[in-house]
């Protein structure tokens, strides 16, 4: 069973980019029983096929006595998320591993149940299944339908009901509406990692077409990617601090963020 403490005994650690890390040497671990399932979607290792349980085959190849990933399996949570293989070729419809981003994104929704959750660009579903209590009914989009299927695979392993759209910003009414922004002017092949420079204006544009009265917009993004002027009427930057007051710089160690902006100082204040 992948879990995220069973994998923090293994891994030593459960955050993901963590984890990634340390790949190489996961990889090199025996694997037994206990681990088989974390070996298999987790570092990647062909595993015997007789030390898994029964497990979907849109998830698993088995040849002979083997079995290998077809996908990595990742725990969050209380969830688990679908997405391609670490040592996956990039290509436009990649889905990647979650990187911080992912988790930020989901820990700065502020609580509250809601009616309806709408998360566009959703890749692998992240935030709705790190937190699927915040709203009784939870829609996910994306361009990429082979995100939106990994969105499902997840939600399946998770037993999480998520209603998916395909589409380029599509939407539906909510009362809270997210999304993780790709950056713009990243020349790479994958849809998740890029955009165009007015991604962010028609983001907000679709957002607000189908945000309900007294409804929220949460979204992660570049600095330089968000305009000098939203359509709206105001706009809230929501974080948790610390019991200190005073200077404090917010920064990223994500390199190709830190490149676009997102090192600033806060004048923390009581």
């Amino acid at each position: 069973m992948i879990t995220r403490r069973g994998l923090a005994a293994w891994a030593g650690s459960d955050r993901i980019p963590i984890v990634r890390a340390r790949l190489a040497q996961l990889q090199a671990l025996p694997v037994t029983r206990a681990s088989a399932e974390l070996a298999l979607f987790v570092a990647g290792v062909e595993v015997e096929r007789g030390l898994l349980p029964a497990i979907d085959d849109e998830l698993v190849e088995v040849v002979g006595d083997r079995a290998r990933a077809r996908v990595s399996v990742l725990p969050i949570g209380d969830a688990l998320i679908v997405c391609d293989r670490a040592d996956a070729a990039e290509h436009a419809e990649l889905v990647c591993w979650p990187d911080d981003s992912s988790f930020h994104l989901g820990s700065a929704i502020p609580p509250g149940r809601r009616g309806s959750w709408l998360d566009l660009g959703c890749g692998s579903a992240v935030a709705p299944l790190l937190r699927p209590a915040l709203a009784e009914r939870i829609v996910v989009s994306d361009l990429n339908p082979r995100a939106v299927r990994f969105a499902e695979l997840g939600a399946k392993l998770s037993n999480v009901r998520l209603e998916t759209i395909v589409g380029d910003l599509a939407v539906s009414p909510a009362d809270l509406i997210t999304c993780n922004a790709p950056i713009p002017g990243d020349h790479v092949a994958a849809i998740w990692r890029a955009t165009d420079e007015g991604f962010v204006t028609r983001l907000f544009e679709a957002a607000q077409s189908a945000l309900l009265p007294d409804g929220l917009i949460v979204v992660h993004s570049a600095l330089d990617a968000i305009p000098r002027v939203l359509p709206g009427e105001s706009v809230i930057v929501y974080r948790g601090f610390r019991d200190f007051v005073g200077p404090y710089v917010g920064h990223c160690h994500n390199l190709a963020h830190e490149d676009h902006a997102m090192m600033f100082g806060w004048e923390i204040t009581p």
